[in-house]
């Protein structure tokens, strides 16, 4: 695992033209290192629910080599990253996600959800991969956008290692998340 280096600055938040772009490491956000023994799973928080600390935020919330892993050694290693909205008065997000997941034998797999809080599920896969290095998930919610926000203004993703019905150890390797609401 690449540890923190020196030099590193928080990056709260950017607005830009009534953009604003919100990272693991910007105010009232949290991301958490989730183990669950099924993908998605059907609740909010997985078996194993550890919250990373500031040191890890600044490093998923910098678009650089450095990562995050969250392993399992009989389920699926994940990370469920809570923003925090400044206003909820939006027409879209879009979440970029940069990553991995491996697994036992299996293949390499990494996969994508948004929270519904409306319907309390994790909902259908919103990208996924299969690449075993550094790749990009992507998503953009333009409909029924407020289904997505919880009652604490928050928006929940999950990007979780994938490796079909091999359950032999996974990990996810996170190197970067945002969130941009329009």
């Amino acid at each position: 695992m690449i540890g923190l280096g020196l030099g590193y600055k928080s990056v709260s938040k950017i607005t830009r033209n009534s953009i604003a772009t919100y990272y693991p490491n910007s105010t009232g956000s949290i991301s958490l290192k989730r183990i669950n023994d099924t993908v998605p799973g059907d609740s909010l928080s997985g078996n194993t629910n550890n919250e990373l600390d500031s040191g890890w935020l600044d490093v998923i919330s910098t678009d650089d080599e450095n990562y995050y892993m969250s392993s399992a050694s009989n389920d699926y290693g994940g990370n469920r990253v809570v923003i925090q909205l400044s206003s909820t008065d939006i027409s879209e997000f879009t979440i970029i996600a940069k990553g991995y997941g491996t697994g036992g034998a299996a293949d390499p797999g990494w996969r994508l959800y948004v929270w519904n809080a409306n319907l309390g599920s994790w909902g259908t896969v919103l990208d996924s991969h299969v690449s075993g290095s550094k790749d990009t998930l992507t998503a953009t919610i333009n409909s029924n956008v407020t289904n997505y926000i919880d009652g604490s203004d928050k928006i929940n993703v999950l990007v979780t290692a994938y490796t079909g019905t091999e359950l032999a150890g996974t990990a996810s390797y996170l190197y970067y998340f945002e969130l941009t609401t329009a």
